[in-house]
């Protein structure tokens, strides 16, 4: 472990350094040695909803797409709908056929999301994928499009061994520390129209360190590009885990332990320089100690002897230097303050467990690491005490270093690297961090933890401030989700500044429709990109799931205003429902209303509104959705049979599925007389009377509840005068109805 610099000389070094170098370490900054590929995002155009590569003509991404499809599962239907699209993404039978690979299919609430991998004589592309997202209507929604086109290799037999292109990766390192873990695989690399045969090696090390990715070309042994891919939440993923030993337990049983929820300024509601917050090298204080807060530590393991911060959701781990341990003991609660190693470990598994318990149990998104079925591995004290911390993509594991204030006595720091893992594990291994689209997740998972506590009130700095104890300190100046730049103007090119536009949009939204909501579109949303998509098209993504999960159109609205004001391009709101016609047309003395929509979302119900002033409606009845989401046309029909004398006016109030509604356009129809029947008594209990006044014979008479119901009333003499028996009728509401061969009139009478 660094020494904390608990002696005089150390606190003054310890400053010393910090001050003339607090930015070097914060963004973490690239090693002299790295070889990175120039890879600028593709130059694209709009072409209605679709996102086009302007050098191949073929889309990135379609947004908001309604393309119904067929098959028995979503694998069938994901590639028919490519087959039936194949001149629109440029692919050839063969590609269809041999070229794509089943990689994930993922069903959450926003729909199924189906990835298949390009392959080139068998082997994968490297980062290139096509994504397809299918909503509950059977329609294809959103397509992320990353397939390399025109690759071309005339074999894929290696010249080099793989042992050899990972001895020339670790050569040129010149690795002198641990390696923490490790991966090798042979693919084909396309990049700026090349195709080349490569061993993409990936090697985590303590010295230099950094996880490491290396491209060795295949045939000569060329090292074509090394750098550092971790995901630091101070300044990348493609890997499998090396299968580290999973903990077996007797039982799990519930502890206790001391955290800082979320961390000390913002429960005091404090400001690092007030006395007793400074981080003063690790060193506990009574202002400190007021703030530790005693949490349950759910479902940890007891194995008859010890217990162990290792549980479903969450498990410690020792896989970086200092090496502390795991910090077990024969008690169930960990009382210890921060001066103690033992709190990281236990503020880090208390925040991990909660925050995927919320995911997982509130929001029923089933997002879990997917490279082991253990709880989120985590390494309290890790980067051999560098003040950094970073997530691992190839074994799917947090590290969080140390210097200023340890990096995992800050909640705001253990959200944003668990934010990389959530983006990991949702896109299945299709991280982005084009535009710092994960560096900006994870800045608005830290901050919606945060915001949701209330300990801030918005006029104060610190309601948008990232790293609120960790970072805007004398160590380094932290981040902020008010960050006034737009999309796509406001880009800089370094992903820990740019991330700030898209953490920044994303919390207004969270402001707009509540946290519950905006995490819920979030973390969906972000399943349906993939490793080429940007912010615009994670705006997009989101903005679907709200679609697809049925958010009211008024929240759609507040979403879409928000997203558009950063400088996303997104469609239009789509209406819940797409009233094609709606007509009013008088057949005698009643009204058939007929109405017809091409599509529906999310509707639950239509009432049926009438007025005499065009101003004040009254409700007729309802009529609950034929199919409350469907992608074909639904006729509806209600029959106004007490329409009033002169205008009456019509509309249709259209209500979703949460309770918000809309109205249509209003239609009307006019009476200037209307035939009259004379009934009486009226209420009556045995026998009604029926007079005609008009000069023709009533032909037919019928009785209906207010159910709509028809009941027998027996043989009827057509004189002038009728008499009808309504003795055994249940008390009530009827409509009495009387069919001449011209007319068909209607009363109203009610039986007591």
């Amino acid at each position: 472990m660094i020494n904390k610099f608990k002696t005089v000389l150390g606190i003054l070094l310890f400053a010393f350094l910090y001050t003339i170098s607090a930015q070097a370490q914060k963004p973490k900054l690239p090693s002299g040695f790295e070889i990175k590929l120039d890879e600028p995002e593709a130059i694209s155009y709009f072409d209605g909803n679709k996102r086009i590569d302007q050098t191949t003509g073929f889309p990135i991404a379609i947004y908001n797409a309604t393309t119904a499809v067929q098959g028995t599962n979503p694998e069938e239907m994901a590639r028919n709908y490519l087959a039936d699209n194949k001149t629109l993404f440029g692919l050839s039978n063969y590609d269809l056929a041999n070229n794509l690979s089943l990689h994930a299919v993922d069903t959450r609430p926003a729909g199924t999301t189906v990835r298949f991998r390009q392959l080139h004589k068998g082997l994968p592309v490297n980062k290139s994928e096509i994504t397809l997202t299918i909503n509950s209507r059977q329609e294809v929604c959103f397509v992320m499009n990353s397939f390399s086109y025109g690759v071309d290799l005339g074999s894929v037999e290696p010249s080099l061994s793989a042992v050899d292109a990972r001895q020339i990766a670790a050569d040129y390192l010149a690795i002198t520390g641990k390696i923490i873990e490790e991966s090798n695989d042979l693919k084909v690399l396309h990049y700026q129209n090349d195709s080349k045969l490569i061993y993409r090696i990936v090697i985590a090390s303590e010295e230099p360190l950094g996880e490491w990715e290396a491209f060795i070309d295949a045939l000569s042994g060329e090292i074509i590009k090394l750098d550092d891919i971790g995901c630091y939440y101070k300044d990348h993923h493609e890997a499998i885990s090396p299968g580290l030993p999973i903990h077996f337990s007797f039982f799990m049983i519930n502890g206790g332990g001391n955290v800082f929820d979320p961390d000390p300024l913002s429960s005091a509601n404090a400001d690092y320089n007030d006395p007793g917050f400074p981080d003063n090298s690790d060193n506990n204080s009574p202002e400190l100690e007021a703030e530790l807060a005693s949490k349950v530590l759910l479902d940890i393991t007891f194995d008859g002897t010890n217990y162990s911060l290792v549980g479903p959701y969450a498990e410690i781990q020792d896989f970086e230097s200092p090496n502390n341990g795991l910090f077990e003991q024969t008690t169930s609660v960990w009382d210890n303050n921060r001066q103690d190693n033992a709190f990281e470990a236990v503020n880090t598994y208390y925040h991990v467990d909660a925050s995927m318990r919320y995911i997982n149990e509130t929001l029923d998104l089933d997002i879990m690491p997917t490279d082991y079925t253990t709880g989120v591995r985590f390494d309290p004290h890790g980067l051999n005490g560098a003040d950094n911390s970073h997530y691992l993509g190839g074994s799917q594991r947090i590290s969080f270093g140390e210097g200023g204030v340890d990096d995992a006595e800050d909640s705001d720091v253990i959200h944003h690297e668990l934010g990389h893992g959530l983006h990991d594990w949702v896109t299945n291994g299709g991280l982005s961090q084009v535009n710092g689209l994960s560096e900006g997740s994870g800045d608005y998972w830290a901050a919606s933890y945060n915001r949701s506590l209330g300990l801030w009130d918005p006029a104060d700095a610190t309601y948008n401030w990232v790293f609120i104890w960790d970072g805007h300190n004398p160590f380094w100046n932290g981040r902020v989700v008010n960050y006034a730049a737009t999309y796509p103007g406001g880009l800089v090119g370094q992903i820990h500044t740019d991330g700030q536009i898209w953490s920044t949009c994303m919390m207004k939204v969270w402001d707009k429709i509540g946290q519950e909501n905006s995490d819920k579109a979030f973390w969906s949303g972000l399943g349906l990109t993939n490793g080429s998509s940007n912010q615009n098209d994670a705006a997009n993504a989101v903005f679907q799931a709200a679609i697809n999960m049925g958010y009211s159109t008024a929240n759609l609205t507040l979403m879409h205003d928000e997203l558009t004001s950063c400088g996303y391009t997104l469609p239009d709101v789509p209406l819940p429902v797409e009233l094609t016609s709606f007509t009013a047309e008088k057949k005698g003395n009643i009204v058939d209303l007929v109405w017809k929509t091409a599509s529906e979302i999310n509707n639950d119900y239509y009432t049926i509104e009438r007025s005499v002033d065009g101003k004040h409606f009254d409700e007729l009845g309802k009529q609950n959705a034929l199919d409350g989401n469907a992608a074909i046309s639904q006729q509806y029909a209600f029959t106004d049979r007490l329409p009033a004398k002169g205008v009456n006016y019509y509309r249709l109030k259209q209500t979703d599925l949460d309770g918000s509604f809309s109205y249509s356009e209003i239609v009307n129809v006019r009476f200037d007389a209307l035939p009259e029947v004379k009934i009486y008594p009226n209420p009556v209990d045995s026998y009604l009377f029926v007079e005609n006044n008009i000069s023709d014979q009533i032909i037919k008479v019928s009785v209906t509840d207010a159910a709509g119901i028809m009941h027998n009333i027996g043989n009827i003499d057509f004189a002038d005068r009728i008499q009808i028996n309504v003795e055994h009728l249940p008390n009530g509401v009827y409509i009495l109805e009387v069919q001449t061969a011209n007319e068909v009139m209607v009363k109203q009478f009610y039986k007591k």
